[in-house]
């Protein structure tokens, strides 16, 4: 797994050897253990090595053979079967980076069907004068390019792609939905950037340039016929058995981590993983977010705030994983968001979250741990399943009497009075066969601060509304909302972030959830595998059971990292309130942002001493970053 950059000209001119070094030293604040590069005429390629395997030490990146150029960001999940495949000794040391390229020189176009991993490659043969790029079925690694001029430039960062004092033009409609999307979506769809005339390659497509220009290919999209087995018993090994297979997959570090909440993904990950480890006498290094110790939640019985309790019960289960707690004592997010937001090199939405990652990922560094596991993508596949969207089905197909069995199974678990039941059923009839609406209150562009001159130009409310509306009504019919296993955007945006996050620490991060066996298989399984009998997540709370501990299984409060953001912030709030009010203040005349209305809202925070929703505080964090880099004088 690397980072890798490169220039092609498809005219046949030079390119320029400080076009090379300004690509490479774009790469000088990232962990990067090697830099390998080639330059022959009218070809630069280049990768940043990082030793997140015993097998990457070996890796010879790029290539440079006969008519063929070269160069991966790869780590295989299916080692041993490529190498079978290419009767290669599964005793020798080839690094992937030579697996994927021997399976490109077999089968062509054809391997892509054949890999599984995390993955981004480019190919240039010299003598048909054209360009493949790929990335993996999910997307987990990213790749920005541009194009002009006859020449093809690529790379993992975007800062590599700029000419020596080139105006960064800003792509103002990327800008406005990024505002504008008032939750912590941040992109509407998976190519364009924050820039003119950058793009980045998207999850599961194959791009092509050549004499025709750039034509793309989405190479994988699958859409399997329902699993039907026989028992129940079968639907429970055959997840076992394939989620197992996946975790097994991403444990070839020398010491493996992961990052462990108390809720279902993270914890069924580590179940499974330190089983693995187990057999070969290894411990797994499991990464906990934890409040300051003077924090005093006041939040609702139904949000655990400090998970370290839960996580130690479930190493104590395991007996083979070692805790370790992330505090940030004494730090904040918005001190630390300058560094986080020159390495992700776009502003990000969710610093309560970020802080800590990277925290623990650095915390891995230290301790020799190149690969950590997370499950943030498990929501929508191994603990998939809302009871809203199960009952309303139900109703769809016209299952009365499935309907009211099954309403019955939830009024009992929840403790639903008479009264209550009849009218969350009414509620639901009315829905489906007297309103036209999903109803829902849907709030197009809620207290963003964008100005509505920008919201009229790129017609805002019309496209959200849109999107919101079909989001909505797909949440009524099982089969549509299952689409979210296969979000592009959503896989895009979190390969860019991991990306940047990887390259910033020198650990990789993998989500065994992500895998595309688990994801088809996921697609595959009929409704009642997730939902049934008042029992929601059905794969982890009862296929996983004896393998995820019962603390974990039968808590359905929902896990809250972080949870004292705002009260970090609090401890830091007159340098916080001066840095953010300045951005405000010195950006009076953005066309975008509407500064006022974010100044106001950010005095009241402070005068209400905090006492707001964490999501008030963190618009203003995310809005203030993103006039920071917007740099509108260069626009």
């Amino acid at each position: 797994m690397s980072a890798i950059w490169g220039a092609i000209s498809l005219e046949g001119k030079e390119i320029s050897k400080e076009t090379a070094v300004r690509m490479q030293q774009a790469y000088e604040i990232y962990k990067i253990d090697r830099i390998e590069d080639i330059q022959r005429e009218n070809v630069v390629m280049g990768c940043g090595i990082q030793y997140f395997t015993k097998e990457s030490r070996q890796e010879k990146l790029p290539i440079g053979r006969q008519d063929y150029f070269y160069t991966a960001d790869v780590v295989l999940d299916n080692r041993s079967e490529l190498l079978e495949d290419l009767e290669l000794d599964e005793e020798r040391v080839i690094p992937d980076g030579e697996i994927l390229w021997r399976m490109y020189r077999k089968y062509g176009e054809e391997c892509l069907k054949r890999l599984l991993g995390s993955y981004v490659f480019v190919v240039y043969n010299k003598k048909e004068n054209t360009i493949s790029v790929v990335s993996d079925a999910t997307g987990t690694r990213c790749l920005y390019y541009r194009y002009e001029k006859g020449v093809f430039y690529f790379s993992t960062i975007i800062e590599a792609l700029w000419r020596p004092g080139e105006k960064k033009k800003i792509n103002e409609r990327w800008v406005m939905d990024f505002l504008a999307l008032d939750n912590l979506v941040g992109i509407t769809e998976c190519t364009e950037t924050m820039y003119q005339g950058i793009f980045k390659v998207e999850p599961a497509h194959l791009i092509r340039i050549g004499k025709n220009g750039i034509e793309k290919e989405c190479y994988w999209n699958p859409k399997p016929k329902q699993l039907k087995l026989k028992s129940d018993a079968e639907y429970k090994q055959k997840i076992i058995d394939i989620f197992g297979e996946a975790v097994r997959c991403l444990l070839r570090a020398d010491k493996t981590g992961v990052m462990l909440s108390g809720g279902l993904d993270s914890s069924s990950i580590t179940c499974f993983a330190a089983q693995e480890l187990k057999k070969k006498g290894e411990i797994l290094h499991a990464f906990t977010s934890v409040p300051d110790k003077k924090y005093q939640s006041d939040m609702s019985e139904f949000y655990v705030t400090d998970e370290s309790e839960k996580a130690k019960k479930t190493a104590e289960f395991l007996g083979n994983v070692e805790n370790h707690l992330i505090e940030l004592k004494g730090k904040d997010p918005w001190t630390a968001h300058y560094k986080i937001k020159k390495a992700l090199e776009i502003p990000y939405k969710s610093p309560q979250n970020m802080q800590w990652l990277i925290q623990g990922l650095q915390e891995a560094k230290k301790l020799g741990i190149r690969i950590v596991l997370e499950g943030g993508y498990g929501n929508v596949t191994i603990s998939y399943g809302s009871p809203v969207t199960y009952l309303q089905t139900l109703l769809f197909q016209k299952r009365f009497l499935s309907y009211i069995r099954e309403m019955n199974c939830f009024a009992r678990k929840h403790h639903w009075g008479r009264r209550e039941k009849i009218k969350i059923m009414f509620g639901m009839a009315k829905r489906y066969y007297f309103s036209k609406d999903t109803g829902e209150e849907i709030s197009v562009l809620g207290r963003a601060y964008i100005k509505k001159e920008k919201v009229q130009k790129f017609m805002l409310e019309e496209r959200l509304s849109k999107i919101y509306q079909k989001r909505a009504e797909n949440r009524m019919d099982v089969e549509k909302n299952r689409e979210i296993m296969l979000d592009w955007i959503q896989c895009s945006h979190k390969g860019e972030i991991k990306t940047k996050e990887s390259l910033m620490t020198g650990v990789l991060f993998r989500d065994p959830c992500m895998d595309k066996r688990v994801i088809e298989f996921c697609l595959s399984l009929p409704m009642e595998q997730y939902c049934y009998r008042g029992v929601t997540r059905r794969l982890v709370r009862e296929y996983f059971a004896g393998i995820v501990p019962d603390h974990v299984i039968k808590d359905e409060r929902y896990g809250c990292q972080s949870a004292d953001m705002l009260w970090k912030v609090k401890q830091n709030w007159s340098v916080v309130y001066q840095e953010m009010n300045d951005i405000f203040e010195k950006n009076r005349d953005s066309e975008f942002v509407d500064t006022k209305a974010a100044e106001r809202d950010l005095k009241k925070i402070g005068e209400h001493n905090m006492e707001q929703d964490n999501f008030d505080f963190i618009r203003l964090f995310y809005t203030a970053m993103m006039l920071e880099s917007i740099k509108e004088k260069d626009l």
